[in-house]
């Protein structure tokens, strides 16, 4: 194998090269200015995708903005449509509205989304404050972009509204964009 053959004496040698002052200089030049254009095109590629990302973290909060008013409108036809249905149920009779206001409050329990919106308004804050430092952000982009896909899928399991599961595969759909643009980020 390989490592064999190099561990032969004199069979390899490594000797210093001798180069001509002019051509080092030019080398060392040119070596130089590619790593500048290389530094320039990285710093470039960052500002795009810093801009791509900023837009969809946008997009993700007006989607949001969407789930947290329409909310309360959920609970109030979940009210409305269970007084319907009792009353064909019961031929018109008269309806407990004490019952009605506790399954109505159950249901207003258990699709309270109140927790998931302000740790993903948190999230959201997180994301964004990443752009304005200068280390190594990609894995950090990477947790927070999971941790909001993780209290969407919450949000999205707790309502049975039409219009707020859109506004979840919305907000889906942009997160796993965003999870593809942070595997190019350092």
């Amino acid at each position: 194998d390989l490592k064999s053959v190099i561990g032969l004496r004199e069979i390899i040698k490594i000797e210093p090269v001798t180069m001509d002052p002019a051509k080092k200089d030019l080398i060392l030049n040119i070596t130089k200015e590619a790593l500048k254009s290389l530094q320039t095109m990285r710093e470039e590629e960052g500002k795009n995708l810093q801009k791509d990302l900023g837009q969809r973290i946008d997009s993700i909060e007006n989607h949001l903005a969407d789930i947290k008013s329409r909310h309360p409108q959920v609970v109030e036809e979940y009210q409305e449509k269970l007084k319907e249905r009792i009353k064909s149920i019961t031929n018109d009779l008269e309806l407990d509205e004490t019952r009605l206001a506790q399954e109505t409050a159950l249901l207003a329990d258990r699709s309270d989304i109140t927790e998931e919106m302000t740790r993903l308004k948190s999230h959201i804050n997180q994301f964004r404050s990443f752009f304005n430092t200068n280390e190594p952000i990609g894995r950090k982009l990477e947790f927070v972009t999971q941790e909001i896909n993780r209290e969407i899928n919450t949000t999205g399991s707790k309502s049975s509204d039409i219009i707020i599961s859109k506004r979840v595969i919305e907000i889906k759909s942009d997160l796993e964009k965003i999870r593809e643009q942070v595997q190019n980020i350092e």
